[in-house]
């Protein structure tokens, strides 16, 4: 199955650094609007406070660290020497995206603050088809359900074991954040490879690519419909 093309993302109609009324920063180029937000939020002439956006109330500084993170996520480039280039393929694809998985705990928690890690609601305006298609995705390459049934395996709790099943289902799209978070802490903690015993070949390279990108296309989308309300 092919990537299904990303949309354009246009950002909301905001003032820019180049008017010349607040300075950019460095992580515009990768959250676009993040200038004139830190500009409405900073300071005592700050006009709005975080929890006028929905987040948590003094959470500045956290959403801050996530700005950095996420940079640092959408920028990085990883190579490996002496490995056959499909297994490298793959053990970048997951470094990107626990990267990005990080990025995104860091916006969950500490900045949209869900209740006990409940992360199918840290993206409550973001459209839920981005992550339908992880759902259709993972139908298409996941032969035999070698995948799934190894990331089942892995949940750490009764809750995750749910979510998971709630998502393959096709209950809830927005609990594919638990495929992602399953897939970040089995290659955090030294469990999962590039590729899994009966997996198809680039099935995990291909997965980890495609939940990185509706990760960040779904913070995107959220941020975006706060600055407009």
């Amino acid at each position: 199955m092919q990537s299904e093309p990303l949309s354009q993302l246009l950002p909301p109609s905001l003032p820019t650094p180049e008017d010349g009324n607040f300075p950019r920063i460095y992580e515009e180029d990768w959250l676009p609007g993040l200038s004139y937000f830190r500009h409405l939020t900073r300071g005592e002439d700050a006009k709005y406070n975080m929890s006028d956006f929905g987040y948590v109330k003094g959470s500045r500084p956290n959403f801050n660290a996530f700005a950095r993170r996420l940079r640092v996520a959408c920028s990085i480039e990883v190579s490996f020497s002496k490995m056959g280039q499909d297994t490298a393929n793959g053990y970048a694809a997951l470094t990107k995206h626990f990267l990005m998985f990080s990025a995104f705990e860091r916006y969950a928690n500490e900045v949209v603050g869900v209740a006990e890690r409940r992360y199918e609601a840290a993206l409550p305006k973001a459209d839920p088809e981005e992550f339908k298609y992880i759902h259709r995705f993972m139908k298409e390459i996941d032969e035999g359900d070698a995948l799934w049934n190894w990331l089942m395996d892995q949940k750490a709790n009764h809750y995750q074991g749910q979510s998971l099943l709630s998502f393959r289902n096709g209950f809830d799209p927005m609990k594919a954040v638990y495929v992602s978070a399953m897939l970040r802490n089995s290659f955090a903690h030294g469990v999962l490879t590039a590729h899994p015993a009966g997996t198809a070949p680039g099935c995990v390279e291909q997965l980890a690519t495609r939940l990185t990108e509706r990760l960040y296309r779904g913070m995107l989308q959220d941020f975006w419909a706060r600055m407009r309300e």
